[in-house]
């Protein structure tokens, strides 16, 4: 039988909070009981302490102990003069018959009768009376009158703690202890059910969620106001919700892109080779070059999804090595020139000196063919492309600005994105598919760079490419 983690939560909180009780038990009676012992042994001393000022003072009435020699009445009387439990003359008459002198009154203070454990003894050292030695621990003190010493008084010191008084009092504080550790327990029960719930309830919503993302339900949320690690996982988990929703959403308007895109040059494909077929147009060589480059625009198309996909997976090949980055550019821009000329732009090239690099030069070649090949499309004819650069710390900084027209403010964001295009009816005609800057993002992010884009200060668009210097 699998334990839920509410089950693991409440037995945590039980077991935590049952320790914290027996350990709080547990001090507070070795505590009580040191206080106890302590309490007691204080209480012995005074009573002794009360013992010698009256044994002192019946001395005095008397002259000497004969009063007491096996006087064992006397001998209580005094003791029950020191406890309190009569209020009669301690010095008594016994062989002389002469009247008893009162001792003083002494408030009853304690409730230790000692007389068990008590022995007299005169100024010589015998015994005048008292018990045997039953106790291993002695307190022995000297009974003082007029400046002298007259006798000696001995305390057998025992453990007070069994008197039947403590042991029943500190049975009852033991029943109490126990009493308030059941009902604390209790209440640790009650507390820990209701804080494992708690806790997980914003675990079960999160959990309900994950299931509702796996069965595909992207557009759930979870609502839980906290503001601790829960809270936090669960604003994670919205934003992870959110993500999927968005690729979700990019995928179907990619699949929907791609087939848009395929379908386009296979229906004119289709539509020109049944007219041919049918005999509505004749064949002609003019008419074989138009569906030839409808071939070589499907074949180009297949080739940019296919390096986009194997760039996504990291399977593309880079092959690094020592190169130029002025040089690689200088003869791309020579190969358009011919091409920007009939188009009446202008094309200037400003990087100069040698820029050192370890890279792939024939994709390095890639990027920048697409993007002369992506301001050829787009920038009016009258215009211009140039291209400068600006050294940095850290590496390079290549920047291309075009002319007239520019990129809208809410197309920025999107323009590396695969088959999008501002325009899609004028991209279209004029051969894109919007696959080149969604392919040269992941040319300059496999070299450890960046590429941005922004309003160019011409009109136009500028792309900044940032490459480190390896």
């Amino acid at each position: 039988m699998k334990i839920g983690i509410q089950s693991r939560l409440f037995i945590a909180f039980l077991g935590s909070i049952a320790l914290a009780v027996a350990a709080m038990a547990l001090l507070v009676n070795w505590s009580f009981q040191r206080g106890l012992e302590e309490y007691l042994h204080q209480q012995e001393t005074s009573s002794f302490t009360r013992v010698l000022d009256t044994l002192a003072l019946n001395y005095n009435d008397f002259g000497s102990w004969d009063f007491l020699r096996n006087n064992r009445f006397a001998w209580h009387m005094i003791m029950d003069e020191v406890i309190g439990r009569s209020n009669a003359a301690t010095s008594l008459a016994v062989s002389e018959q002469r009247p008893a002198p009162l001792s003083p009154r002494l408030p009853p203070s304690t409730i230790f009768d000692l007389r068990q454990r008590l022995r007299l003894f005169d100024a010589d050292g015998n015994l005048v009376i008292g018990h045997e030695p039953v106790g291993l621990v002695k307190i022995r003190s000297p009974i003082i009158w007029a400046g002298k010493t007259v006798g000696h008084l001995e305390l057998i010191r025992k453990e007070i703690i069994n008197d039947e008084l403590a042991l029943g009092f500190q049975v009852s504080q033991r029943h109490t202890y126990l009493l308030i550790s059941i009902l604390t327990l209790m209440l640790a029960m009650l507390t820990s059910m209701v804080l494992a719930r708690r806790l997980l309830r914003p675990v079960r919503s999160i959990a309900e969620g994950a299931n509702k993302l796996a069965a595909g339900e992207y557009q759930m949320r979870i609502s839980i106001e906290r503001d601790d690690e829960l809270g936090r996982l669960a604003g994670d988990f919205n934003h992870l919700a959110g993500a999927l929703e968005r690729n979700e959403q990019l995928r179907r308007q990619w699949i929907a892109d791609i087939s848009h895109e395929l379908r386009t040059p296979l229906a004119i494909l289709r539509s020109e080779l049944e007219a041919l077929l049918d005999g509505i147009r004749q064949t002609s060589p003019q008419r074989l070059q138009a569906l030839h480059g409808e071939v070589l625009n499907l074949g180009k198309l297949v080739d940019d999804l296919y390096e986009l996909a194997l760039s996504d997976q990291g399977s593309l090949d880079y092959r690094r090595e020592p190169l130029d980055l002025s040089d690689l550019v200088d003869q791309v821009v020579e190969g358009f020139r011919p091409r920007f000329g009939e188009r009446e732009l202008d094309l200037v090239n400003r990087l100069s000196g040698p820029m050192p690099f370890n890279g792939d030069s024939r994709r390095l070649r890639q990027l920048f063919v697409n993007l002369l090949e992506n301001s050829l499309r787009y920038t009016d004819p009258g215009g211009a492309l140039v291209i400068d650069r600006q050294n940095r710390s850290n590496g390079y900084l290549i920047r291309l600005t075009d002319t007239k027209p520019g990129v809208p403010d809410e197309a920025l964001p999107r323009l590396f994105e695969r088959l999008y295009r501002v325009d899609r009816s004028r991209s279209r005609a004029l051969g894109g598919a919007g696959l080149g800057l969604a392919i040269c993002r992941n040319i300059v992010e496999a070299h450890g760079g960046r590429i941005e884009v922004d309003h160019a200060e011409t009109g136009g668009l500028g792309v900044n490419i940032h490459l480190p210097v390896n």
